[in-house]
């Protein structure tokens, strides 16, 4: 059945938020202060779910997106609003997911640091090939949707993927998924290759032909299974050419990492993210409470990749620590410290829900940026241990508001957001 509705609000994954005869009903691809048409497709006890059929009065805070695709594939969710109430309405969620599930009030709130670009900011991505489609997941679905390119890249990546299309596009290879990185050092692209069958085809011989590309890996691995090798992987690599460690700098600082290995994407927004963290770490002084004359304490870094906090926040410290269960990761950590000759560095690899080295350590201040599920084991042991500052980066906010909440109720006070 189709309504009529005027969409107020803008809720957490996306979509535009109205009423119909008072109960809530979420639509995608909509925007505050829009009239619209929607057809109800899902009418649950407490909220329905639509789509949008005609927009009657686009909101002002609309604009063309600047992808053709924008609405098919499955990446994007905000392209049709201005980037001005895109950070607006982020804020606004963030708080409120913090209130709903936290139960977390906060007096005030330091405003957003947005992107310094709009476009052309991410300099890596992962693509999906399924036989002529190359490019990403529709949205709420496992069908590829054909790209050329695609406008949030950095120019690099998308030519890299346009390259690479373009040599093994109609080719018996078995890939199933394609992953590209820049290197911000020599302006230079890493892929990593992911077949589902071992075959014939000359990698080396074709990919050579793309002149800007360093180096490559080829991962059999399971595509309904995801993952690469190591433990607990189901993934095992069978060529690897080049230089496949992607650099970047932070913090005046040289941060080289596998391609197989998690970083930032957002390359500018990272260096805001590091140095937020550093600054929030001062107003504890981690300068004070860490540094070798006076109490000797440590800082712990969780989840702590290749280093790009670790590394950073060892110039305010005594001793900083990095754990980690990739030992990829670990690795290039290490490679990192001694890069930057660091000295009051060190590298474990090491569960957080399970390392022993939380325990043998004073910590004074635990950081850790786990990934979109949360952190509610080490939580548990967090609180146990009782160090005096923990600084928690997140990239969902209901798991953090959860595993805040769960500080809040064990002595803990948020202070800054």
């Amino acid at each position: 059945m189709r309504y009529t509705v005027e969409i107020t609000a803008l809720a957490y994954r996306g979509a535009g938020v109205g009423k119909i005869d008072g109960k809530v009903v979420f639509v995608p691809y909509t925007a505050p202060g829009d009239e619209a048409v929607v057809e109800v497709t899902s009418d649950k006890k407490g909220f329905c779910e639509a789509t949008l059929v005609d927009t009657l009065k686009p909101s002002r805070v609309r604009r063309e997106p600047p992808c053709k695709v924008f609405g098919v594939c499955g990446g994007c969710q905000w392209q049709h609003i201005n980037s001005t109430e895109q950070l607006k309405w982020k804020q606004i969620i963030f708080e409120e997911t913090l209130r709903r599930i936290g139960r977390i009030e906060l007096p005030s709130f330091d405003p957003p640091v947005g992107s310094p670009l709009k476009f052309n900011y991410r300099s890596r991505a992962r693509f999906h090939v399924n036989g002529t489609a190359w490019g990403f997941f529709g949205a709420r679905s496992h069908r590829v949707v054909d790209i050329e390119g695609c406008p949030l890249l950095d120019p690099l990546v998308n030519d890299t993927f346009r390259a690479v299309k373009t040599l093994l596009s109609g080719v018996d290879t078995g890939l199933h998924t394609l992953e590209i990185g820049v290197d911000r050092e020599n302006n230079t692209a890493v892929c990593a290759l992911h077949i589902k069958k071992l075959s014939r085809f000359d990698w080396q011989g074709e990919l050579k032909t793309v002149p800007w590309l360093k180096g490559f890996e080829v991962w059999l691995t399971d595509p309904k299974k995801g993952g690469k090798g190591g433990k607990g992987g189901t993934g095992k690599r069978v060529i690897k050419e080049g230089e496949t460690r992607l650099f970047y700098t932070v913090s005046t600082l040289t941060i080289g990492a596998d391609i197989s290995v998690f970083t930032q994407a957002n390359l500018l927004q990272n260096e805001n993210l590091v140095e937020r963290v550093i600054e929030i770490g001062e107003m504890g002084e981690i300068a004070d409470i860490a540094a070798p004359e006076a109490t000797g304490g440590v800082v712990m870094d969780l989840f702590c990749g290749a280093g790009n906090l670790t590394l950073p926040l060892s110039a305010g410290a005594g001793h900083t620590i990095g754990l980690d269960s990739n030992p990829t990761a670990i690795k290039n950590a290490k490679e990192n410290a001694a890069l930057n000759n660091l000295s009051s560095v060190s590298f474990f690899r090491e569960s957080a829900s399970k390392a022993k080295n939380l325990e043998k350590q004073g910590i004074h201040v635990v950081v850790l940026d786990p990934p979109r599920g949360g952190g509610m084991e080490v939580m548990r042991r967090l609180v146990g241990l009782g160090p005096e500052k923990i600084i928690y980066v997140s990239c969902s906010p209901p798991t953090l508001a959860r595993d805040v909440s769960f500080l809040a109720k064990n002595g803990y006070s948020p202070f800054r957001a």
